[in-house]
């Protein structure tokens, strides 16, 4: 890469961009991610191990957590890795108040190991 940037005179015209975007959006997801840690915490209520190698999880819904039939929330899962984020579908109802509830499927990142340590 280093190279290539020697190389081109206009490599860095076409490293910017991307390099600005990737950037704009790291920043953007660690603002959200500390306004979450340090307004209100998420605790794990209950977790359950199902059949078909399913994981039920719930934790408990700060009061400014809003959402509709069909969303889905970012999860990190530190066992596997503390940096990334996962989509879950948020499978409980809107209208529950105290808790939300995700039903996470085994992957191949996933193992069963992992569900039963948390």
């Amino acid at each position: 890469a280093i190279g290539t940037i020697l190389h081109c005179q206009n490599a860095w015209k076409w490293l910017c961009v991307p390099l600005l975007i990737y950037l704009v959006e790291k920043i953007v997801n660690s603002h959200f991610i500390q306004r979450a840690i340090h307004k209100e915490k998420f605790k794990i209520i209950n977790y359950k191990v199902l059949p078909s190698n399913v994981v039920e999880l719930q934790i408990s819904r700060p009061t400014t957590f809003n959402f509709n039939s069909g969303s889905y929330a970012f999860l990190t899962i530190p066992h596997i890795t503390w940096y990334e984020k996962h989509p879950f579908t948020i499978s409980s109802s809107s209208e529950d108040k105290q808790k939300i509830t995700f039903h996470i499927k085994k992957t191949e990142r996933l193992d069963k190991s992992s569900y039963t340590k948390s």
